[in-house]
């Protein structure tokens, strides 16, 4: 059995250092969606939006993320099964009230509940990164760890046989 483990990164350089660890530790790049600000005008850019070239950018890169923009929300950056859905979203919606429904929709689709979808966009909508992964029930515990030691907060757990 496995779980979907969410949690909130209040930087965008805890979120990347969680990825790594994952990765480091074996999750597949398939498993990780990622959900965060893009860099803005004088921050550095993340190892993926430099387009892997940074050093050490190879575990971020191989993510494949994808640049979008929400209204009200502002530039972001996705990947995995979150981004093609964030894309759409952020191509069919020009108000941003549809835009924040329609984002609330692919968290919920992820898993989370109504009220927990729209936390985690208002979340984002503070500069926040979302990271959500799946793993196998016996990771869980070494997973939260990682989490927890990058900065991630707010952690949810859901049984991805109840997604």
């Amino acid at each position: 059995m496995t779980t979907r483990i969410v949690g909130v990164f209040a930087r965008r350089e805890q979120a990347e250092q969680g990825i790594e660890r994952l990765i480091g530790q074996g999750i597949p790049e398939r498993e990780i969606n990622v959900i965060m600000p893009a860099a803005k005008e004088g921050q550095q850019l993340s190892a993926a939006e430099a387009g892997g070239t940074a050093v050490g950018a190879g575990a971020l890169a191989a993510l494949g993320f994808a640049s979008l923009a929400i209204i009200g929300i502002g530039p972001l950056i996705a990947a995995g099964p979150f981004a093609a859905a964030l894309v759409t979203a952020a191509n069919a919606n020009r108000r941003h009230a549809e835009a924040l429904a329609q984002l609330e929709e692919v968290l919920a689709h992820s898993g989370l509940s109504e009220a927990q979808a729209r936390a985690y966009a208002q979340r984002l909508g503070e500069g926040n990164s979302i990271v959500a992964v799946d793993v196998a029930d016996d990771q869980v515990d070494a997973i939260a760890e990682i989490f927890h030691q990058s900065g991630g907060a707010g952690l949810d757990y859901r049984p991805t046989d109840q997604l």
